[in-house]
């Protein structure tokens, strides 16, 4: 267990050293709430029905779900709270003192994890021992009512009101020293966003001006201050930075802004690349350089998300693009990178896409998650699990997270039911997988069919069931299909995630090589990947990314040296070998 006051004499330690725990938040914008965010080992997500889910470390309590035990990780997420409308994690040191905030539809405010330094709000204590920290709190307590927004940062969290006024509570400088605030002290109002991060604070007025206060050398007001926090320079009271801001999120030692222009705006260190300027920086003290002031990086930006070192914008077009630090696969482009950093290891100096069709992103030193736009959430980075894949401890490309199902078993389990799947057989493992994870219950009660020819039908049912059979409620597309078919949920879905066109679906279709590896790269966001050198895949046919990207993350190897057979039609037990290759 952790003693009280260690962490915070950490704390100080590493600020004078200006090299800060990690505390990055989501991006703050005027009137909209944060349904993801990524904490250190951790995340959140609020479900279309207000269902908040958590999965990750929860040593603290930060998952309130009730465990505080020293080293538990949930890989499955679990639902904790009903109602809920946003979500703010928190960021810290490594070892762990996290905690959780949320807003629920009624304005209610809620916080659980770590109880230290006043970091809940709700007067000190919590119930129960943590696993790192000496108290936390392992379920949801309210803290207070009429509350608009929330973020939260390693030692303080701020909140906006519903009547704009800013409040705050946690570990604040108060005359020149670090003093634990254990109940909400309101602090201005006119107050429209914040984002917290560690020591520093920015906040939106509704004039559209930017404020910020903290260590001089991440709020961008030129590295001014007006007091010192061991031997630190830092501005203890707000300063204005900007005008016409949309949005702004802070990292831990920096931070970027969106003007109502979409020009992004960027600030701070540059230890980790994370800037997105190649040997960014105007100033450098005791040898680390920083910006001092805001200094513009790209245009049409629609949201931004600050990491501890790293940093992700989603432009208006709806492309995700990150940069900064990739040692763990943060970037998500399949941790490769421009630049070997010191200790840290790799960075990612300029920004490279890594996704389509994003419409929101949370960045945390561990790792990402991002939602698009057909509602399908995705991580990358450290593996805390919630994906397909258990056994992987880093992800370097994006990969979806399953909600409200359980995650695929490599490993089966159950008796075999199919007479004509012999456990010789070289699919034996992989039907026995689809079995247990209820993609295939076979062609009839005691048989799988495994070398019957396998339609597009099928292929989409499989699909279907391997991504939790989800709802649909788009128009159906399809001029031949009336919606009673076994087949028109899945034809619908996979409509809605763009892996077939509408018009005549032709059920009986077979499926070929090439058809399979371009639904589930489709399915695992288009990623890019090293070219697969194959005789028979040209370099123009619309499968050729698919195929390069199955090849490089051990879907298929292909048929034969030089040869990957794209119009070789697939049986059934090629399909569910396929599946479990990529998914299990």
């Amino acid at each position: 267990m952790r003693k009280r006051g260690t962490a915070l004499a950490l704390a100080l330690a590493l600020l004078g050293a200006l090299t800060l725990p990690a505390a990055a938040q989501d991006m703050s914008q005027p009137g909209q709430s944060s349904r993801i965010s990524a904490g250190t080992f951790y995340s959140g997500y609020v479900d279309p029905d207000g269902g908040l889910w958590m999965w990750g470390r929860g040593q603290d309590g930060e998952l309130g779900d009730g465990v505080n035990e020293r080293g538990y990780i949930r890989t499955t997420p679990v639902k904790v709270l009903d109602n809920v409308v946003s979500v703010s994690t928190c960021e810290g040191d490594d070892d762990g003192g996290m905690y959780t905030a949320a807003l629920q539809a009624d304005g209610s405010l809620w916080t659980w994890g770590t109880a230290d330094y006043g970091m809940l709000g709700n007067g000190g204590g919590g119930n129960a021992e943590g696993g790192w920290v000496e108290e936390c709190q392992n379920v949801p307590v309210k803290i207070m009512d009429d509350v608009a927004a929330v973020s939260c940062g390693w030692l303080a969290a701020a909140a906006v009101k519903t009547d704009g006024s800013l409040w705050m509570w946690g570990t604040l400088c108060q005359d020149g020293a670090l003093i634990p605030q254990m109940t909400p002290v309101k602090m201005m109002d006119d107050v429209v966003a914040v984002s917290r991060a560690f020591l520093n604070t920015a906040v939106i007025k509704t004039d559209g001006s930017l404020w910020m206060w903290g260590a001089s050398n991440a709020i961008g007001n030129g590295y001014e201050g007006d007091s010192t926090i061991n031997s630190i320079r830092y501005q203890s009271t707000p300063v204005k930075i900007m005008d016409n801001v949309a949005a702004v999120s802070c990292g831990i030692s920096h931070s970027a802004a969106i003007k109502t222009d979409g020009s992004l705006w960027v600030w701070g260190s540059n230890e980790y690349s994370q800037l997105g300027v190649a040997g960014g920086g105007d100033t450098t003290i005791e040898g680390l350089t920083f910006q001092s002031v805001p200094a513009k990086i790209m245009e049409n930006a629609a949201a931004v998300s600050c990491g501890y070192g790293n940093t992700a914008v989603v432009k208006t077009d709806g492309s995700l693009w990150t940069w900064g630090w990739n040692e763990y696969g943060q970037v998500g482009n399949g941790r490769k990178g421009e630049a070997d950093g010191n200790w840290y290891g790799l960075t990612q100096e300029t920004p490279v896409k890594v996704l389509d069709n994003v419409s929101a992103v949370s960045c945390s030193m561990s790792h990402m998650l991002a939602t698009k736009t057909d509602g399908t959430l995705w991580t990358w980075g450290t593996n805390l699990g919630g994906t397909a894949d258990l056994d992987s401890t880093t992800i370097t490309r994006p990969a979806q997270v399953l909600i409200n199902r359980q995650a695929p078993d490599p490993v089966p389990s159950g008796g075999n039911k199919f007479t004509d799947v012999k456990e010789s057989n070289w699919f034996y493992q992989q039907v026995q997988w689809a079995v247990e994870r209820e993609i295939t219950t076979g062609t009839m009660e005691t048989a799988f069919s495994p070398n019957k020819d396998c339609t597009v039908a099928e292929i989409l049912m499989f699909l279907y069931r391997a991504y939790g059979s989800p709802q649909t409620g788009g128009a159906n597309p399809f001029s031949n299909l009336n919606g009673t078919e076994w087949y028109a949920a899945p034809a619908l879905w996979a409509y809605e995630r763009g892996l077939i066109d509408g018009g005549a679906f032709n059920a009986s279709a077979l499926c070929t090589r090439a058809m399979v590896v371009e639904y589930l790269w489709k399915l695992a966001g288009s990623p890019s990947a090293a070219v697969a050198h194959f005789d028979d895949v040209p370099g123009s046919a619309s499968f050729t990314r698919a195929v390069n990207w199955a090849v490089e993350n051990g879907v298929t190897a292909g048929v034969a040296p030089g040869r990957f057979g794209p119009d070789m039609v697939c049986t059934r037990a090629q399909i569910v070998t396929f599946l479990y290759s990529a998914l299990a």
